[in-house]
């Protein structure tokens, strides 16, 4: 029994040397199908002589993979059209000239009167045209100006039947006028106050029936030339350096030496200019 254990033993040893022999030499990688295990020297010896059809279908399967990887060739570019002349900016529409202001009504200090608003009734009314001769239809183009103004009072120490505050409109007068041609015209219509220092304050309602009534001024001109003319009406006065209205003067409320002036004339006043020189004499 003893002799048989160790043989077993001994055989068991022998084929683990046998494996561990193999292993170490590579020999157990691969077995044929005729049972035969091919060594690394027969596979090298297969990979060197392997057809040449192998190695031509790598090269064009490489081929191909650099053919698809390789970038496009840049196609030319069109040539570029010529840039078009830029079309000419529109010219900018002319500025009119504002109607300068006319130099009626009088005004002192730097107070001046709005520009002129143009009503030409022929161009409106093309019968008039048919119906008037031209220098008659020409009396109907005129210039229109208007002045509303408010007032406010406060005093103390008034007057006796004046009041210690009060508010009023000073100015409520349309202007009429034709300033040119040889028979022109000038209309001052509507209602007005005038107030002056010392005196109790008239209201405008008032002051228009005391005084010169809702056509204040208003008088004929016939310009034989440019240099003289002939006016006849309800004239503005030429004495003073203070005008009759309100929206006139800077100070609204005039000096005791306002009260000695003959604000409106009606009458007749002939005038004259000569480069500087200008005079009026009024009757």
């Amino acid at each position: 029994m003893r002799r048989t254990v160790g043989n077993r033993i001994t055989r068991a040893g022998a084929t683990a040397l046998a494996l561990t022999l193999l292993v170490a030499t590579g020999g157990v990688t691969a077995r044929a199908a005729d049972g035969s295990v091919p060594s690394v020297t027969d596979s090298q010896n297969e990979a060197q002589t392997a057809p040449p059809a192998a190695w031509e279908s790598q090269a064009s399967a490489g081929a191909v993979e650099l053919a698809q990887t390789a970038p496009a060739p840049a196609t030319a570019a069109a040539p570029a059209t010529p840039p078009t002349a830029a079309a000419p900016a529109p010219a900018p529409a002319a500025v009119s000239t504002p109607v300068p202001p006319l130099s009626t009504p009088a005004m002192s200090g730097p107070l001046q009167m709005a520009s002129p608003h143009n009503i030409n009734l022929p161009k409106l009314l093309p019968m008039l045209q048919e119906v008037l001769p031209g220098p008659v239809a020409d009396l109907f183009n005129f210039d229109v100006n208007g002045v509303v103004s408010g007032i406010a009072i406060g005093q103390n120490h008034a007057m006796p039947g004046d009041f210690a505050a009060r508010a009023d409109f000073s100015n409520a007068e349309a202007i009429i006028q034709k300033p040119d041609g040889l028979i022109q015209y000038y209309l001052q219509v509507g209602g007005y106050s005038i107030p002056a220092l010392g005196t109790p304050y008239v209201d405008l309602g008032n002051a228009v029936n005391a005084l010169y009534g809702v056509l204040p001024v208003a008088y004929l001109k016939i310009a034989l030339t440019d240099n003289f003319s002939i006016m006849g009406g309800n004239l503005p006065t030429l004495i003073g350096a203070e005008d009759t209205f309100t929206f006139q003067n800077i100070n609204i409320e005039r000096g005791l030496l306002w009260n000695q002036e003959n604000a409106i004339n009606r009458g007749v006043q002939v005038n004259y200019s000569q480069g500087p020189i200008s005079t009026s004499l009024s009757w």
